[in-house]
C-alpha cells in the first residue's frame, strides 16, 4: 500500500522530522509540563506552565541561541509569509544542531521552541492570509515572552 499526503500536509511533517532528527539529543525529562495552546487566542493569555525563570533570573544563553533567536526574529519582521514557515524551520534545524545548552536553561529553551513550533507549522497548514497573519503575532508575543525569561 502506498501512503500519499498532500504537499500542503507534508511540509509540517518534515519540518517536526528535522527538528527531531537535528535535535541535540538532550530531550526535557519525560514528566516536564509542555503546554501547547491549541489556538492563537489561547495563547494571548497564558504563559506557557513549563516556562520559568532561574531563581528569579533570566536564564543564560550561549551565542549560537542569541544569534539563532534574533535571525528568527529578523526572519518574522522580513519574509513573505508563504515562505516564512520553511526559513523558519530552517533556523530552528540551525538552532538544535547547534545546541550547546545544558542543565534546566537547556529545557527551557526547548519549552521554548516547543509554544514556537505549532505556530511555524501553522504557516503551512494555511493559505488564507488572515490566519498566516494571526500565526505570526503568535510568534511575535512569543519573542517577547523569550525576553523575559532569557539573556
Amino acid at each position: 500500500m502506498i501512503l500519499s499526503i498532500e504537499p500542503a500536509r507534508l511540509a509540517p511533517l518534515l519540518c517536526a522530522l528535522a527538528m527531531l532528527a537535528a535535535g541535540c539529543g538532550k530531550q526535557p525529562p519525560a514528566s516536564a509540563p509542555v503546554a501547547i495552546p491549541t489556538d492563537a487566542r489561547e495563547q494571548e493569555s497564558t504563559t506557557p506552565p513549563a516556562l520559568s525563570l532561574n531563581d528569579g533570573k533570566k536564564w543564560d544563553t550561549d551565542d549560537h541561541t542569541r544569534r539563532s533567536i534574533q535571525r528568527m526574529r529578523d526572519l518574522i519582521e522580513a519574509t513573505p509569509p508563504e515562505t516564512l514557515g520553511r526559513a523558519l524551520a530552517g533556523e530552528m534545524h540551525d538552532l538544535l544542531a547547534g545546541c550547546k545548552l545544558e542543565g534546566e536553561a537547556h529545557n527551557q529553551l526547548h519549552f521554548f521552541l516547543g509554544e514556537l513550533q505549532p505556530h511555524a507549522n501553522g504557516l503551512y497548514a494555511t493559505e488564507d492570509p488572515a490566519e498566516r497573519a494571526a500565526e505570526i503575532e503568535a510568534m511575535k508575543r512569543l519573542f517577547t515572552l523569550y525576553d523575559q525569561y532569557f539573556e
